[in-house]
Parts: structure tokens; C-alpha cells; sequence
């Protein structure tokens, strides 16, 4: 785990399958809000142009698939295979609007189930919400039984599923506007989630990614 971050409590949830990708929508909305500016809003960078290759390369998978872009939130979705592993799930959005915004997520999401930690961008004001659901208060995995594509876990014996929310705010590099960039990862690994979902926050706010 990254070296800024304390020891972590895990916290243990159960969640139907076909919940999943509303997980991710959910967390990704968690501080959606619109602009705050009044008339035309300051451009940022389109999730949508984002390239595939890039962050796939960042969060250490082989690909990604097309993103499903959510109109309503100008959220991205993108789905990643990992062999033997569950497959990754990121979700992607960028925001102009004020800092009041990212304050009264972050008190929100202080209070909310889920680990909450502060994480370290340069030049951005940043923190992170983990959940992990584990399989151990479930029924016994069945002979036979395969690893579905995506959390949670089915059965006890089954991998935990965690889904780790990055949240940071600060200006969109270079000369580019205050924004809100949100990255939701969900997978196996919550440590290495967690860095790679860092890692392409800091991207996107550098300007690197766009």
C-alpha cells in the first residue's frame, strides 16, 4: 500500500451480482454534481477521447474495452479482463466546478460505509473511499464451481471484490480549468487498485491524459 496511506480497516458488505456496474454508478455519482459556474461552463478533457491504451497500461491490464459514457453525469465506463482474476471495472469523470462541491463530498463520504483515506497529489486536494465484500459468511463454493467475470463473490471461496473511489480536485494541466476528477476501480486487488486508481487521477490532472 502506498506509503501516505494509514493501515486500513476493512469493511466486509454483501451485494447481489447484477449490482455491480450499479455499485460503480453509484460510487462515480457519489460527488457528481453539476457545474457551479454561471453560462457556458470551462472546458475540460472528454472521457469519452480518452486513450484506451494509456490507462490500460496504467492500471496494468491487457485492455480495455469502448467506454459507455453516461449522459446524465459525463461518466465513462470501461471494462477490463484479468486473467484468472475477476475482471476490472473503471469508471471515469472529469468536472468543472467549484472546490465548495469537493468539500461536501468529502464530508460525505467521511461519514459513509467504506474505509476513508487522504491521498497525496501534487498541486490537488485528494482522499479515497474503499469497500471490500468478502465471501466468508456465505455457503461453501459447490464443486465445480468457476469464478464468475465480476464481483462480488458468489460463495465462501470465492476472492474478496473491492471497489476503491478516487476523488481529487485541483486544475486541469496546462492552463486548464478547477475540476473535480473522479476515478472509481473495482477488481480483486484493493491495494493495487487503489495505486493504479491514483495513478490515473494524477494523469488526468496533469494533462497526460485527455
Amino acid at each position: 500500500m502506498p506509503k501516505h496511506l494509514p493501515p486500513r480497516r476493512r469493511s466486509a458488505r454483501t451485494c447481489a451480482p447484477g449490482a455491480v456496474l450499479l455499485v460503480l454508478l453509484a460510487l462515480a455519482l457519489a460527488s457528481a454534481a453539476p457545474a457551479t459556474a454561471a453560462g457556458k461552463p470551462a472546458r475540460v478533457p472528454n472521457c469519452t477521447g480518452f486513450p484506451l491504451a494509456k490507462m490500460a497500461l496504467l492500471i496494468h491490464v491487457s485492455s480495455l474495452g469502448e467506454p459507455q459514457a453516461n449522459p446524465l453525469t459525463k461518466a465513462c465506463f470501461y471494462q477490463a479482463p484479468v486473467p484468472g482474476h475477476y475482471s476490472d471495472l473503471l469508471a471515469v469523470s472529469v468536472r468543472a466546478t467549484s472546490k465548495r462541491v469537493f468539500l461536501r463530498a468529502q464530508a460525505q463520504e467521511k461519514t459513509a460505509p467504506g474505509v476513508y483515506g487522504i491521498v497525496k497529489i501534487r498541486g490537488a486536494t485528494a482522499f479515497d473511499v474503499v469497500h471490500t465484500v468478502s465471501g466468508a459468511t456465505l455457503n461453501p463454493c459447490p464443486p465445480g464451481h468457476t469464478l464468475p467475470e465480476f464481483g462480488p463473490p458468489l460463495c465462501n471461496g470465492d476472492p474478496e471484490w473491492s471497489t476503491v473511489a478516487v476523488d481529487a480536485y485541483g486544475t486541469i494541466k496546462p492552463r486548464g480549468p478547477k475540476a473535480l476528477v473522479s476515478v472509481t476501480l473495482a477488481g480483486q486487488e484493493e491495494v493495487t487498485l487503489l495505486s493504479y486508481a491514483v495513478s490515473l487521477d494524477r494523469q488526468i490532472l496533469s494533462g497526460k491524459i485527455r
